[in-house]
C-alpha cells in the first residue's frame, strides 16, 4: 500500500476521506429518511 500512496500522497487521502464522508452522509440520510417513516 505504501507503494501506492508515495507518488500522490495528498490526492489518495483525500480521495480516501472524501469517500468515507460520502459513505458516512449517505448513511446518516438514509437511517433518518427511515426514522421519519417509522415516525409518522
Amino acid at each position: 500500500m505504501r507503494h501506492f500512496f508515495l507518488p500522490r500522497p495528498r490526492k489518495s487521502i483525500f480521495s480516501c476521506f472524501s469517500s468515507l464522508v460520502l459513505e458516512e452522509n449517505n448513511f446518516t440520510v438514509n437511517a433518518r429518511r427511515s426514522h421519519e417513516r417509522e415516525s409518522t
